[in-house]
């Protein structure tokens, strides 16, 4: 599976931004980050390693750089992340 986003990924984006961003964004966690699947995650669920590998998996899943502390600003729910990353999608794609 490709972690770049293709112009169907974008397309999919484009129609249902948050829910794909947070299906994508809890695969992270699960995948990367070992939460079980269904675990209610918050800003104070995650150490400061947490944050950098939820960082990456953000950069390789989208292609979008969001330092630690700037994911830490915009965490306070896996909700509030998703917004916060598809934000970040159409400032990149000229969208916002």
């Amino acid at each position: 599976m490709s972690c770049r986003l293709t112009a169907t990924h974008l397309d999919r984006i484009s129609r249902s931004p948050t829910r794909d961003v947070l299906v994508a964004l809890q695969s992270i966690l699960v995948h990367r980050l070992h939460f079980a699947e269904g675990h209610v995650v918050r800003r104070e669920s995650l150490d400061s390693l947490d944050f950098i590998e939820m960082s990456l998996g953000i950069e390789e899943r989208f292609a979008v750089l969001i330092e630690e502390a700037d994911l830490a600003a915009h965490f306070p729910s896996l909700d509030a992340l998703a917004d916060y990353v598809c934000l970040r999608l159409r400032m990149k794609h000229g969208a916002a």
